[in-house]
This record gives C-alpha cells, sequence and structure tokens, in this order.
C-alpha cells in the first residue's frame, strides 16, 4: 500500500503521491553526479483506498487514474477545480508533513541516494559508450530525473528514470521548482558564464529565499548560502583558483604529494562546479557524511563506505581514484570544522595488502 498524504486544511485527502528527484551528470570520466535538493513531489487529485468501490474512492477497481500523478493529466481531471498550489509540494513542505507523521526523512533519503547511486554505477559503461559517438566538442552534462514511490512502510521505489524530465509547467509552485533546478544545473555546468546578479533573475546568488505566491502558508525554500565571489565562480580561472587552494589545503594536510597534475586539475573542475552548485549535493563521488535535504549534517557511515568501494570497483579510472580520495578526506568547503575519515596511512596499508 501506498504511503497518503492528508492536509484536510487544504482539502487534501489520502492522496497518492510521487517525488522525482532531480539529477545532473557533470561528468562521466571521472563519474561526477549530482542531486538537488528541491524534489518535484506530485499528487493524485481522486483520494485512493484501495478497496475498488468505484462509486465512492477511486480504488484499485475503479478509475485507474486514480493512481496517477502527472501534473496534466491531474489538471484535465480537475479542470477548472484543479489547485496547483495543492497538487504540487515543495520539499519543504512533504518533509514537515513527514515530521509531523513521523516519518524518518534521513532514512527515505538514504534510500533515495543508494537508488541513484546504483542506476548511475550501473549504466556508466553504455552511457561512456553513448559520449564517445557523440558529434560534439566541449562539455556534455545531463539533466534527469529519478521518480519514487513511498509505501505505507516509508520505503522509496524507483518508479522511472526520466532521461529528458519535463520542463513546462502547470503554473504556481510547479514552475517556481522547475525554474529554480534549470537555473542551478546551468549554474552547476558553468553554461553561459556568470549569471545576472539580479535578485529577481537569479535568488540564489544573494541568499535569498523563495516562497509561492499561491501557497504562502508554505515554508520558505532556502536554495544555497551567498557565494563570497560570485562572478569568480565561472570559467578557466575558478578551476585553476579551486586546484590551488586544493593543493594548499592538502600540502598542510602532508598528503600533496600523493596527487599529480592531473589529479589536481581534476579537483579544481570538481571544487569548481562544487563552489556554485546551488540547490545540488553531491552524490558521486560518494560523500562521507551528506548535507540532507533538510539541511542537516550527518556523520559517515559504513553503507558510505560500501557505495564508494563499489564506485571504484566498476570500471573507475584514475581520475575516479583521486576524486574519491580527496571527498572521503577534508574538502575546501568544509575544511574548518571536517577530518578525514580515516587516516590516509589506513588507506595505504588496505590498498597495499
Amino acid at each position: 500500500r501506498p504511503f497518503l498524504l492528508n492536509d484536510a486544511a487544504a482539502g487534501v485527502v489520502d492522496a497518492k503521491f510521487s517525488f522525482g528527484v532531480y539529477i545532473s551528470v557533470s561528468s562521466l570520466a571521472p563519474l561526477e553526479v549530482w542531486i538537488h535538493r528541491e524534489m518535484l513531489v506530485l499528487l493524485a487529485t481522486y483520494p485512493y483506498s484501495g478497496y475498488g468501490d468505484s462509486e465512492t474512492d477511486h480504488g484499485e477497481d475503479g478509475d485507474l487514474l486514480a493512481h496517477l500523478t502527472n501534473g496534466l493529466v491531474n489538471q484535465r481531471l480537475a479542470g477548472d477545480a484543479f489547485d496547483a498550489a495543492e497538487r504540487v509540494w515543495t520539499t519543504d513542505r512533504l518533509l514537515k508533513h513527514f515530521e509531523q507523521a513521523g516519518v524518518a526523512w534521513s532514512d527515505v533519503e538514504d534510500q533515495i541516494r543508494e537508488a541513484a547511486t546504483m542506476v548511475f554505477l550501473a549504466s556508466r559503461e553504455p552511457l561512456l559508450e553513448s559520449r564517445s559517438k557523440a558529434r560534439t566538442e566541449g562539455h556534455l552534462f545531463c539533466h534527469w530525473r529519478l521518480d519514487f514511490l513511498l509505501d505505507a512502510d516509508a520505503r522509496a521505489w524507483l518508479l522511472e528514470v526520466e532521461i529528458v524530465p519535463s520542463t513546462g509547467t502547470i503554473g504556481g509552485v510547479d514552475e517556481v521548482i522547475k525554474t529554480s533546478v534549470l537555473r542551478d544545473v546551468l549554474a552547476l555546468n558553468g553554461v553561459g558564464g556568470p549569471p545576472s546578479q539580479l535578485e529577481a533573475e537569479y535568488p540564489w546568488l544573494n541568499g535569498e529565499t523563495w516562497t509561492d505566491l499561491a501557497s504562502p502558508a508554505e515554508p520558505p525554500n532556502t536554495l544555497t548560502p551567498t557565494p563570497d565571489a560570485p562572478l569568480a565562480l565561472f570559467g578557466d580561472d575558478a578551476e585553476r583558483m579551486a586546484a590551488q587552494e586544493a593543493w594548499n589545503l592538502l600540502e598542510e594536510r602532508g598528503d600533496a604529494l600523493r596527487f599529480d597534475a592531473p589529479s589536481m586539475e581534476t579537483i579544481g573542475r570538481y571544487e569548481a562546479r562544487s563552489r556554485r552548485r546551488g540547490g545540488y549535493r553531491p552524490l558521486i563521488p560518494v560523500p562521507r557524511g551528506v548535507e540532507g535535504f533538510d539541511g542537516k549534517m550527518r556523520a559517515p557511515a559504513p553503507r558510505d563506505d560500501d557505495l564508494a568501494e563499489l564506485f571504484l570497483a566498476r570500471g573507475a579510472i584514475a581520475a575516479d581514484f583521486a576524486l574519491d580520495r580527496w571527498v572521503s578526506g577534508t574538502r575546501l568547503s568544509s575544511a574548518k570544522d571536517a577530518e578525514p575519515f580515516v587516516s590516509y596511512e589506513t588507506l595505504d596499508a588496505a590498498a597495499t595488502a
């Protein structure tokens, strides 16, 4: 049975829902994958009971459209009564609902991350083959969405991998979510150079928050902290600066000589993207400890190391090992309050063995 959403004040009763998680692949060799914290949460129009009384509840044997959460389908079903503000929820609204229902979001997010990681580890080889056939020069990236269903036991089930997620909107919250994600995916991948400094056009550069005007009761959605130097986040200079700062940090840690020049270039590109990632969070290479969609930092877990080992065992190249070594220790964005999850001597001993 699916997990059902209820918000009587908003007219949401026993609503089946799905949530789409936006993914960007910024590089295949090495493999770099990012996951956006702003999900697209879509609610079905009709209440769901599963009893099958087609006259009253649109259950299993009733109207099959009661199972669908597609925004355009529900807009057609409801007609003039369609309320985009209540049939599309933000991440913050869903997390607040889970908290009130006693559902541990951290457990759900761990399932999402593991499923998404496995998708890209399994598809890496065919993606590389497709990339080799692309008749284009320069940087390519992917903008995907993974759609999930949550069952009554808070288990996440992967429904679909959308390699061309819709950018059309039904207005309201749907438009705000997709706009913010598209802005972030372009910034993450350095498309078009520095974005506009106008708050109305690019609010995340100013550390602003937004709340959909159609749903003023929703909590505000913080996109990202204010970058220190937004105009210096793009281009080759940004990558060289990030690589130099990474080298300085590694020298302080006594680990600089373990990285050659190509590895430092790889780290520089990764760190430059990380600084302009907006609402994206790192997924691959596998971080040890992560900032969740709820904004809370979680400590490294054995599962992180298991996924990292699987990542390195499936077609990894030298640059993958360099990036994994970098993210498993102290990255620039958390250098002041993080320590390596394990000593490099321990890693070297394990590698030698």
